[in-house]
């Protein structure tokens, strides 16, 4: 892997790291496409032109969907001025989709316990028992802490990288080597 990046370097000049820690999470050559979130709260899709040590050369493009003349559906780019954006404008990327996000943001969790308690509610008042008698209340509290648990992780998960303390974007300066 380390042969294949250093030739796929060796045409280029310069690349832009989005690191966490010591970690690389991605790397954007001139020609790749980046999607990120501007300081100004603007998301923009776009193929990199160029790089600067402080700033991109961006494209930025749009995927519109129309009716052609047959009335079938039919996707096009629809491509932009380009522009200039400084490193610093960039706020946050979009985080990757992960196999188990279902379990990271809380849902799996909101999901079990408020239908344990949605369940054991009917269950409990369809067979004329009471709603807390024997250790029904435990398993109530219970089925709560859960829901709890979930929603407490479904409001601080965040579905962004946001550049700053713990994510930062770096310039790297490829150079040929003879």
């Amino acid at each position: 892997m380390l042969m294949l990046l250093t030739v796929y370097a060796g045409a280029q000049s310069a690349m832009i790291t989005l690191k966490k820690g010591h970690k690389t999470i991605e790397r954007y050559f001139p020609g790749d496409y980046i999607n990120c979130r501007l300081t100004s709260g603007e998301w923009m899709e776009a193929r990199i032109t160029k790089m600067y040590n402080d700033s991109l050369q961006l494209k930025p493009f749009e995927l519109v969907q129309y009716m052609n003349a047959l009335g079938i559906p039919f996707t096009d780019t629809l491509w932009k001025n380009k522009r200039n954006i400084s490193l610093n404008d960039i706020d946050a990327f979009p985080r990757r989709d992960q196999s188990v996000s279902y379990i990271k943001n809380g849902t799996i969790f909101q999901v079990i316990g408020g239908g344990y308690i949605l369940l054991n509610v009917i269950n409990t008042l369809s067979d004329g028992d009471k709603l807390f008698a024997d250790n029904n209340g435990v398993n109530l509290a219970v089925a709560a802490a859960v829901l709890a648990l979930g929603t407490i992780m479904h409001t601080t998960h965040t579905p962004v990288l946001k550049v700053g303390k713990k994510y930062k974007l770096q310039y790297v300066e490829l150079k040929p080597t003879s």
